[in-house]
């Protein structure tokens, strides 16, 4: 349940215990943006990386993805340049997210599924109960982009999915492109699983132009999860692709600006760990996604960032 959570650099996304597949849709653009209002086909036409991304999103047997040196430089990860994913002027402020699953698929086959998603229910799960959190979007004073206040919605995001306030603290280094998570040894109800902790190595992304005359935004954004826990059998590592697409809702139904929708897919990928049996399944799956897990959000904005 961490790695999906932690995966967004966001931080929108539900737990994975709340997903769903979707049926096979890469074939073109058209056939991407048929559920999506005119104006958002109009502005992915005007945009090849959103066009890419809006296929990817759909796509039913994605496979994983590595970085080039052009995605490094214009991400800025790892360069010192702060926060590379900047989202477009209307994003920024005080947010109530509202967030649904759709549904989960297992491309492969359950004996692929890693082990924090074993139990995954595959298939349909929009019954499944759905989450609400507050999340933030701000300028920065530096160069006046808006970017995700990644430690507070992070924090917000994983409490409301746990249930109670789990994350003790977070740290988002734009140099390291990580983030650090620690919990708390205190569970629900009294119970006490022990001390652990996340690093969250933000490996690559993409994203499309944060335009404020664009009706649409999408990114994508690829990571390595290391999960430390007190209790070594839960200590994991994993690999999570975390694609996300904003329309604002005056364009896709008229809405007043206040509205933002969006579609959550995260792509979970096997780690080639020597000598265990997912390093066994990772050479069979030979870069295939594993699970793929999808989302609704509504988010409504509550007002400025500050």
């Amino acid at each position: 349940m961490l790695t999906a959570t932690l995966a967004v650099a966001s931080a929108l996304l539900p737990p994975p215990r709340l997903s769903c597949s979707r049926a096979d849709a890469l074939r073109s653009l058209a056939a991407a943006t048929t559920l999506l209002s005119l104006p958002l086909a109009a502005t992915a036409a005007a945009d090849p990386q959103l066009q890419e991304l809006l296929l990817r999103i759909d796509d039913a047997s994605p496979k994983q993805q590595s970085a080039s040196i052009a995605d490094a430089l214009k991400a800025g990860v790892g360069l010192s340049k702060g926060d590379g994913l900047v989202f477009p002027p209307w994003m920024e402020g005080r947010w109530l997210v509202r967030s649904r699953p759709l549904s989960t698929a297992a491309p492969l086959g359950r004996r692929f599924l890693p082990t924090d998603l074993a139990r995954m229910k595959v298939g349909d799960t929009s019954a499944a109960p759905g989450l609400e959190y507050e999340v933030r979007f701000a300028r920065r004073a530096a160069d006046g982009a808006v970017v995700s206040d990644r430690a507070n919605n992070l924090r917000a995001v994983q409490d409301a999915a746990a249930g109670y306030r789990r994350v003790e603290e977070v740290r988002y280094s734009a140099d390291a492109a990580k983030i650090s998570v620690s919990y708390s040894p205190f569970g629900p109800n009294g119970t006490y699983p022990g001390a652990s902790r996340a690093e969250v190595y933000l490996n690559w992304r993409r994203q499309s132009q944060p335009r404020a005359d664009a009706s649409a935004f999408a990114f994508a954004e690829a990571t390595r999860t290391v999960f430390l826990s007190q209790r070594r059998e839960l200590s994991t590592v994993s690999d999570a692709e975390t694609l996300c697409s904003f329309q604002r809702a005056s364009e896709a139904a008229g809405g007043g600006g206040g509205e933002v929708l969006a579609r959550q897919r995260v792509l979970r990928f096997l780690t080639p760990n020597p000598n265990s049996i997912e390093g066994e399944l990772w050479s069979q799956a030979q870069g295939r996604a594993v699970a793929l897990l999808d989302y609704e959000l509504r988010l409504e904005r509550l007002g400025p960032a500050d």
